[in-house]
């Protein structure tokens, strides 16, 4: 984990350096948004290495977290109320999750990392019904931001670095993003979705496959024995997935003519904003962790 963690130190310190002069060079909108992002970057670097330093407790409490936090903001879209019975219903379904993880049998953690892939589609689909539709959201956030936390005991039970593999996961998230928004700013041309985000480009979201399949055929065969081939190729598909679900939330965001879900993380908007290609992305990471180690959990 040291080695990456000094990579992603390394590209911030970089990033920073490219801000500062940039804004020296002549101040734009843009370039101080740009450096609000990345001081963001660092303090979610900072709190995600502490909280993987300490482990235990400590990292269910934030996924715990930034679960009810995706909640509300999923709510303030959808301009509802949230109310005390709302709230523990999403404690309900929290425990009531982390109780089948870690006492359902071997296929449950299949149907666990499936499941959020279907509950966003019956919150599409419900989309008529709003207290059915929000049962559906307030699972997905349990079910999606949870399959991190099965990744890690997934990573465990099969003699994996379960820190290293969750570091590399938020690392490859922010890389994709990243690689898509600056492969975007230079070639973008063609609009991928108009009507639901109209900065994303088919450019864009090609530059970001592209990146994120060699990241991961470079850094990938390190952490788990697999080949530089399967990881080019995982790397591709996670990539994917993580613009569906920037997409998905996308879709939310228009919904209520809105730019950002909220505006709690400087230079980013809410914490939808910065998550929602992970939200599709953990899952998926963690179906191939589940075939792959699945012979010796």
């Amino acid at each position: 984990m040291l080695f990456l963690s000094s990579v992603i130190c390394t590209l911030l310190i970089i990033a920073n350096a490219i801000t500062e002069y940039q804004i020296k060079g002549n101040i734009t909108e843009e370039r101080l948004v740009n450096r609000k992002r990345v001081r963001s970057w660092w303090v979610i670097f900072l709190v995600l290495i502490s909280v993987l330093y300490v482990g235990g407790w400590l990292f269910k409490f934030l996924l715990y977290f930034l679960s009810l936090w995706a909640v509300f903001e999923f709510s303030r879209l959808l301009k509802i109320k949230v109310s005390f019975l709302s709230v523990l219903f999403f404690f309900i379904g929290i425990f009531g999750y982390d109780a089948l993880i870690h006492h359902g049998d071997h296929d449950f953690l299949l149907i666990a990392f499936l499941l959020p892939f279907f509950l966003s589609a019956g919150a599409l689909y419900f989309r008529n019904h709003l207290k059915v539709r929000i049962v559906f959201i307030v699972l997905f956030c349990v079910s999606s931001i949870g399959s991190v936390y099965i990744v890690s005991h997934l990573g465990e039970k099969n003699g994996y670095d379960e820190k290293l593999l969750i570091l590399f996961l938020f690392f490859i998230a922010a890389a994709s993003d990243i690689s898509q928004y600056v492969s975007g700013k230079l070639w973008g041309n063609k609009k991928l979705v108009p009507r639901l985000s109209p900065g994303k480009t088919y450019e864009g979201a090609l530059g970001g496959v592209i990146f994120t399949g060699f990241i991961f055929s470079l850094m990938f065969p390190g952490i788990i024995n697999v080949s530089w081939v399967a990881s080019l190729l995982l790397g591709g598909a996670i990539a994917v997935t993580g613009i569906l679900g920037d997409i998905n939330v996308s879709f939310y965001k228009r919904e209520a003519n809105v730019k950002d879900a909220g505006a709690s993380i400087p230079g980013h908007g809410g914490l939808l904003d910065r998550i929602d290609s992970l939200m599709f992305m953990a899952p998926m990471f963690g179906l191939y962790l589940f075939f792959n180690g699945s012979a010796g959990y």
